[in-house]
This record gives structure tokens, sequence and C-alpha cells, in this order.
């Protein structure tokens, strides 16, 4: 009698198998893509805080030199992020 069951938990090892690699296939495709977006947001909105940092540092007239004012730093910060 568990000769049978294994033989027919084999088969349906057998035929589920293929289904499930091409879904963890496509699973971790995905999760790759998200995990890769991820960190690319993560690259940017580091970047944006350097710059907010950098900004913030110089003088009024420095800023001036530049087209910005103190009030359009985070304007100017996000705007780079797109």
């Amino acid at each position: 009698m568990p000769k049978i069951m294994v033989t027919q938990a084999q088969l349906v090892c057998k035929s589920i198998a293929p289904t499930f690699r091409q879904n963890i296939g496509v699973w971790l495709n995905s999760t790759t893509k998200v995990m890769g977006a991820w960190i690319d947001a993560c690259a940017d909105a580091s970047a944006a805080a350097a710059l907010y940092d950098e900004l913030r540092k110089l003088s009024d007239a420095e800023l001036r030199g530049r087209g910005l004012t103190r009030d359009t730093i985070a304007r100017h910060v996000f705007k780079s992020l797109n």
C-alpha cells in the first residue's frame, strides 16, 4: 500500500514540476526588476539629498547666481528627480 502512495506522489510532483519551475522563474524575474527599481530610486533619492545639502550651504548671492533662492531649493531638487 505505501508503494502506491509514493508512486502517486511522484506522479503529482512530476506533473507540477515544470509549472513550478516556470512560475518561480517569472517570480524571480519580477522580483529582480522590482529590486532594481528600488535600488535606482534609493540612488536617486541619495543624489537628491546630496544636491540639497550642497545647495543649502551656498550663500544667497551664490544661489542667485544659479537662479535659485532658499525658497526654491527643494523644488529644484525634486525637479532633478524626474
